[in-house]
């Protein structure tokens, strides 16, 4: 072949080779412009990403800022030397009468609005009765002033606010002459209170109005009820670094229907108590005083049926380091027992006792304790006292046939 053509051929060839070369680098330019332009949606996705990360932390931490969530627990073990029962405690060894626990959620939806609920559980004699305890709103203003609405506790006594929290008192349980006379502890209603602060002597004053329905007793008592209308009064709390006192006043409309039809009653109750307690975180010393007067509208056979209450008791007690030993006299009668013409009202209604408790409670840790407690009661007068109501075979209650009854109560109350 004439090399001019040779020349031409391999002219051709090379001219071919780099129109190739050039394709290949136009589509790895147009490749890397691709992967550039993927790459930086990559990294604005993953800033929105982060972003999105850090809002929903901020409000995973709003959240736990706003929501407080707080517990309690109460155990132990009851027996007593009679087999009549005193509470759910008998001679035989029970932890019924101590098992109670609950949680509280608070959210707090603003500054001034909250929300706050109770769980609670109690052990009974078939399993754990498990209820709301609490479920109200509450708005607190810039002056001192509060509302809530909603299920709130009723403010009988001077540890009703607290009165399932085992760790807040020094008892095993509170004393059951005067904190035993009202069945209810909770309402349905409102409450309005205003706090002010005088020297070193705080106040707060509260109104109350609210309702409720519940059952009496368990097993075959399940039907009977009790139900409140109209439950309204005033409240007067102060107290300094050593003193509190509390005085109130209020009323009930109060209706008991019992399933089997045999027994009804209405009247309205009005309960006036005062509390006094010193402590010095040495020596504490509180006594409470209770009264209640029945008016009955429905009376059975011209008997009235809810009886006039008067009760009270006084708490010693010294602090040893993490020890409080204690001693509590406390005192109930009924005041009215002889307008029950009935023998059937008698027994079920009038209530009178002395009781005397020697107790110790050790604190462990904060938020633990673990108490041991002796509860000698007597002098019923005849009386059901405060024993449970149980029957014989003819429908009349059980009345302790002994003259005394002797308790034994550990418990270990905890708050977390």
């Amino acid at each position: 072949m004439p090399i001019f053509f040779r020349l031409i051929v391999v002219s051709l060839a090379g001219l071919l080779a780099l129109s190739g070369v050039s394709h290949a680098a136009a589509d790895q330019q147009a490749k890397l412009k691709t992967l550039e332009q993927e790459v930086t949606l990559l990294k604005t996705q993953i800033k929105k990403n982060q972003r999105a990360g850090e809002r929903l932390k901020s409000s995973f931490n709003e959240l736990q800022n706003r929501l407080q969530i707080q517990g309690f627990l109460s155990a132990g073990l009851s027996q007593s030397n009679r087999d009549l029962e005193y509470y759910h405690i008998s001679n035989d060894l029970t932890t019924l009468a101590r098992g109670r626990m609950g949680l509280q959620f608070d959210f707090h939806i603003n500054e001034q609005l909250k929300s706050v609920v109770q769980i609670f559980g109690r052990a009974t004699s078939k399993d754990w009765d498990i209820g709301t305890e609490w479920a109200y709103l509450s708005y607190r203003s810039l002056s001192n002033t509060e509302v809530r609405l909603g299920r709130i506790r009723a403010p009988a006594f001077f540890y009703s606010e607290t009165i399932e929290v085992g760790y807040s008192y020094p008892w095993v349980t509170p004393p059951w002459e005067p904190y035993g006379a009202i069945p209810f502890r909770n309402m349905d209603g409102g409450d309005f209170s205003y706090l002010w602060v005088n020297g070193d002597w705080a106040s707060k004053f509260k109104i109350y109005y609210g309702g409720n329905s519940l059952k009496i007793g368990e097993g075959d008592s399940d039907e009977d009820r009790l139900d409140n209308e109209d439950i309204m009064g005033i409240e007067y709390f102060g107290s300094s670094s050593n003193w509190q006192m509390r005085l109130a006043h209020g009323q009930a409309l109060t209706t008991f229907e019992q399933a089997s039809g045999v027994l009804s009653g209405k009247g309205k109750f009005d309960y006036t108590s005062l509390a006094i307690s010193y402590d010095n975180e040495r020596w504490l010393i509180t006594t409470e005083l209770t009264g209640y007067v029945a008016e009955d509208d429905k009376q059975v056979l011209g008997s009235d049926i809810f009886p006039d209450i008067q009760a009270g008791y006084l708490l010693v007690g010294y602090r040893i380091g993490s020890y409080l030993p204690y001693f509590t006299y406390a005192h109930n009668r009924t005041a009215d027992k002889d307008q029950r013409s009935l023998q059937l009202l008698r027994d079920l209604f009038n209530r009178t006792q002395s009781s005397y408790t020697l107790g110790l409670r050790k604190d462990l840790q904060p938020g633990l304790a673990v108490k041991v407690e002796v509860n000698y009661a007597t002098h019923f007068d005849d009386s059901i006292a405060e024993f449970s109501w149980t029957f014989d075979e003819t429908g009349y209650p059980n009345l302790p046939d002994f003259p005394d009854v002797l308790i034994f109560n550990l418990a270990i109350d905890s708050t977390f």
